[in-house]
């Protein structure tokens, strides 16, 4: 019993110190017990977060899972250093008005060289957030459609 409880605290813990994508994605692969079991030894507000966000990631289509997952274990084999650099533009990404998410969006599914600077639509900052998203893209990525994923 001692076992069991030492092995909850240290997955707690572990639970604790992780965040982003990947964690919502490893407690939605649990078992509802072991989830209840992880979740239990965290701050209530912390708790209900994870699991409103886990509700979110298994309301979506599977094909949108699927891209997530993909996503997440590109970021994860990146070097740390990378990681956090990306993580920095997927943050600056996410505060842009809705028109520039949109064009970032569809350049970043858009196969295509770097246009010329001087008739490039986009800032050097947002050159940098297209190229990091692309690193991360999953493979089978949509059309460029001007929706979100």
């Amino acid at each position: 019993m001692m076992r069991l409880i030492s092995l909850l605290l240290a997955l707690a813990l572990a639970l604790a110190a992780q965040q982003g994508p990947e964690l919502v994605q490893k407690l939605a692969a649990m078992s509802p017990e072991a989830r209840e079991k992880a979740l239990a030894a965290l701050p209530p507000k912390r708790r209900a977060n994870l699991e409103e966000r886990i509700r979110d990631f298994q309301a979506l289509p599977p094909q949108q899972q699927k891209n997530i997952r993909e996503r997440a274990a590109k970021l994860a084999a990146l070097p740390p250093e990378r990681q956090a650099e990306v993580r920095a533009s997927l943050r600056t990404f996410n505060e842009l008005p809705e028109d520039r998410r949109i064009a970032i969006r569809r350049e970043v599914r858009r196969p295509r060289p770097v246009p010329d600077p001087a008739r490039d639509p986009f800032s050097p900052a947002e050159r940098r957030i297209i190229a990091d998203l692309r690193e991360v893209a999953p493979d089978d990525a949509p059309p460029a459609n001007g929706r979100g994923r």
